[in-house]
């Protein structure tokens, strides 16, 4: 594709393959065509079987296959990496969406529009909801990324009633049904290319690929935040997600370990003194478990540390 046919927004599909919603998935996105210009992108990973491939082949304008499994960050990074770094010939915007989120027809459309509006903004969502087998959804996924206190990134809202979060986030007296955040999840989430282009300048692809999966999209949030940007969710876009159909099985002790390196890289000397409570806090939850998950922390530590030091606040911080 030329420069000059770049369209407004790449849409980026990681999949194993094996979610039971790909197609499904990958229709809802091909819907967004009547509104958006759009380049689907899917990233493949492992075997494919024939229908699966046939599949994707059928949906998408463009297929990147991976040989073997390698990981959402990386596996999102192999489309992500040649888009961002486009410059001039860049889409304006980038999509990240699960191969087990069914996104609205609307979607997209209206995620850019709130993106538009809000120049300062550099990435959005809508309300992710929990996938029903039948009926309709009510129940919310996830509104957005915010971090707990005890230093847990967790999912705004996660189950809770659709109509009891909207109505204290609605803003009547601007007529906007948005809500600032930390950070998105890569759920399902639109970025502004400039935005992911001064984060992968803190020293970073797009994600962190050594993390793999969970908290990815928290570092991101977090680079994009040092980098000037914010972010939002319009509570009245929706999207539908699966969950845990494409989870790994190494699940638990990802999340033990990403935690304390996304903490570790940007608190600096300020997440050592936090340390103790940080493992009361993994024992408590996952017991004997919580061992594997340091183990690997401990061997990823002295990199994400020294990542803070080569990249203090200042050096990063957009001046717009």
């Amino acid at each position: 594709m030329t420069a000059e046919a770049r369209p407004q927004v790449a849409v980026v599909v990681a999949t194993l393959g094996t979610s039971d919603l790909l197609e499904e998935s990958l229709e809802a996105i091909g819907r967004q065509r009547k509104s958006v210009d759009l380049e689907l992108i899917v990233v493949s990973q492992g075997t494919l079987n024939e229908q699966t491939t046939q599949i994707v082949d059928r949906c998408t304008d463009r297929h990147i296959r991976c040989e073997r499994p390698i990981g959402f960050a990386a596996a999102n990074n192999r489309a992500l990496q040649d888009l961002v770094r486009l410059e001039s010939a860049a889409p304006e915007f980038i999509a990240l969406i699960n191969d087990d989120a069914i996104i609205d027809d609307t979607w997209l459309a209206r995620l850019i529009a709130q993106l538009q509006t809000h120049p300062q903004v550099g990435a959005a969502q809508g309300l992710n909801l929990i996938r029903r087998r039948t009926g309709i959804s009510t129940l919310i996924d996830g509104a957005g990324i915010r971090w707990s206190p005890q230093r847990q990134a967790v999912q705004i809202g996660h189950c809770v009633e659709v109509s009891d979060f909207t109505e204290n986030t609605e803003n009547p007296e601007n007529g906007e049904n948005v809500r600032m955040l930390f950070g998105v999840s890569a759920t399902a989430a639109v970025f502004r290319v400039e935005a992911l282009q001064s984060a992968i300048k803190a020293g970073c692809n797009v994600f962190e690929e050594s993390l793999d999966t969970y908290y990815e999209d928290v570092d991101l949030a977090c680079r994009l935040q040092r980098s000037g940007w914010s972010a939002l969710c319009d509570v009245t876009v929706r999207c539908e997600h699966a969950g845990s159909s494409s989870a790994p099985k190494k699940r638990q002790r990802l999340l033990i370990a990403n935690r304390h390196l996304v903490l570790a890289r940007h608190l600096g000397r300020g997440y050592l003194p936090s340390v103790p409570a940080l493992m009361l806090r993994d024992l408590r939850d996952f017991g004997v478990g919580a061992l594997r998950g340091w183990a690997r922390a401990a061997r990823l530590l002295p990199r994400f540390l020294s990542w803070h030091a080569a990249h203090p606040l200042e050096a990063v911080t957009s001046p717009r």
